[in-house]
């Protein structure tokens, strides 16, 4: 830099006169004046990262500062509370069902551990009998057929024998997959693949053909009557789970256009008006929420409004729905899986 070399010392005849410099005590107390705040300033950092280190290891809400995303988290952590504290009212299959969903996004460890236990202790009991003969038809009856299917699922994840069993179901499911198919909905089709695809059971159709009659009855009928038909709805929202894995994974957004749009109207017809009385309508307005957040749609002014009608609507015992039983657990899991916040990758 031109200049630079006069600057130092012996590079010329010009010298800088040094600064004037006080007395040794002024100048301490000058760098007394400096330092203590700054220091002050790191002990508050300090002490306030540890706090929330220990608020955090200790599974805890931060303080609600009010916003919408505090006060989401922190609901959504009653209604797990909730959960767990019902777990001796529940069934071991329902039990292992609910904590499976909550265990991949719970909002912190302590949680997750919780929801981990209790679903590994329901696992350990049976959830149903086994027919001894998995080739009768009446079996294909959906309140028979799901209990078989969720033992079978058990028994898998235990290393216990499943396999026979499995193979016996399928060769059912594949001769009466026409008729099976007529006589389910999307949502259910969705649900039960998902256990029979885990089982390495083809059951004569895939998600694509769920995928495949939403559209169409989408095209060629009243969309808002459509959207006012809880069935419709739920099978909507179960495909895009179907598509997770069941919070295994986030869906490729692209692959599942058409129900995101489908969702997102759906979301605009319920807030057009006061929630409706039915118990189920909770649920319909909670997985909408949820299968937009698995495709990962960006949060609008609609999903916000949704947002607050759920926290609305949450009881003071932090559970949601009005009647007990296997309906207030589904409606509260439904809710929490719509209000916590999901991380870039499902726990697992």
């Amino acid at each position: 830099m031109p200049g630079a070399a006069s600057a130092l010392p012996g590079a010329g005849a010009v010298r800088y006169a040094p600064a004037p410099v006080g007395p040794r005590s002024e100048r301490l107390e000058r760098l007394r004046a400096v330092l203590v705040p700054c220091g002050l300033l790191v002990a508050a950092l300090a002490l306030a990262i540890s706090c929330e280190r220990e608020r955090g290891e200790a599974g805890e809400a931060r303080p609600d500062d009010g916003s919408l995303g505090a006060r989401r988290e922190a609901a959504a952590r009653r209604g797990i509370d909730w959960l767990v504290a019902q777990r001796g009212e529940m069934d071991p299959d329902w039990a292992y069902a609910l904590f499976s969903y909550l265990y991949p996004i719970a909002p912190d460890p302590a949680r997750a551990e919780t929801c981990r236990r209790i679903r590994d202790e329901a696992s350990r009991q049976p959830f149903a009998a086994l027919p001894a003969n998995l080739r009768d038809p009446t079996l294909l009856d959906l309140p028979t057929l799901r209990p078989i299917v969720a033992e079978l699922l058990r028994r898998k994840r235990l290393g216990a024998p499943y396999e026979e069993a499995s193979a016996a179901l399928g060769v059912l499911l594949r001769e009466h997959a026409a008729e099976f198919l007529r006589d389910t909905t999307p949502a259910q089709q969705a649900a039960l693949l998902y256990g029979l695809s885990e089982l390495g059971i083809d059951p004569g159709w895939t998600l694509a053909d769920s995928v495949r009659l939403i559209r169409t009855r989408w095209s060629q009928n009243d969309p808002e009557k459509l959207l006012a038909h809880a069935p419709f709805v739920f099978g909507l929202t179960h495909i895009v789970y179907n598509a997770s894995g069941y919070f295994a994974r986030y869906p490729d957004p692209a692959a599942f256009a058409p129900e995101g749009a489908m969702l997102r109207r759906a979301l605009r017809h319920y807030l057009a008006a006061p929630p409706p009385k039915q118990y189920f309508f909770l649920d319909v307005q909670g997985e909408i929420l949820v299968a937009l957040k698995l495709l990962r749609v960006p949060e609008d002014d609609d999903q916000r409004a949704m947002s607050e009608r759920l926290l609305q609507l949450q009881n003071p015992d932090g559970s949601w729905g009005e009647e007990f039983g296997n309906r207030r657990f589904h409606a509260t899991v439904v809710a929490v899986q719509a209000l916590v916040a999901y991380p870039e990758e499902f726990r697992r």
